[in-house]
Order: C-alpha cells, then sequence, then structure tokens
C-alpha cells in the first residue's frame, strides 16, 4: 500500500521521519535538500519524507525563520530539544485548520 495514496477531506497523508543518532554533528529540522545529511539512512528518510504544505511552511517559519521553500518533514541527529521543536511544528494547527 502506498501511503501517499491514502487522503482525508484535510488532503493527502503527510509522512514526518526523525533520524536520531550517537553522532555529534548538530541537529538539522526541515531541510529542503539532503546536502548536508551526512549517511545513507539519513537520505533515504529525507526522500520519502513530505514536503511541508505551505501553510504548514509558513507556520514553521515563524519559528524556525531558517525554512525555505521545499522544506520537509524531516529532522536529522536531533536532541531532545529537536524533537519538541519538530513535533509543535509538525502538529501546530493554523488559521482555518480543522
Amino acid at each position: 500500500m502506498n501511503l501517499w495514496r491514502l487522503a482525508s477531506q484535510d488532503g493527502n497523508v503527510l509522512l514526518f521521519n526523525i533520524h536520531i543518532s550517537a553522532r555529534g554533528e548538530r541537529p538539522i529540522l526541515f531541510p529542503n535538500d539532503d546536502q548536508n545529511l551526512s549517511d545513507d539512512y539519513a537520505r533515504r528518510l529525507f526522500a520519502v519524507s513530505s514536503p511541508l504544505p505551505p501553510t504548514m511552511l509558513r507556520q514553521a517559519q515563524i519559528l524556525e525563520a531558517s525554512l525555505e521553500e521545499g522544506a520537509r518533514g524531516f529532522a536529522f541527529n536531533a536532541d531532545l530539544s529537536s524533537v519538541i521543536s519538530f513535533l509543535d511544528i509538525g502538529t501546530r494547527v493554523g488559521p482555518g485548520a480543522r
């Protein structure tokens, strides 16, 4: 079954992924490309992560001003603080949401 084919009245399914590692690299939230991801597993998770819809991207840019068009629902080398930010953005309900 292809998850991306599932939808509701609110739109298609969004697939978000969190990469957790013991590496000392800095966390990366909502990247728009895989250039700074240091391993194949992270690049694979990035590739299957959904791009943020426009309304979610605007909401996320309020909290993470550096987010650009094409940002995906992906966190790399997430620490506790990153996971909390990721979940906050990924579950935030904006104006007009049901």
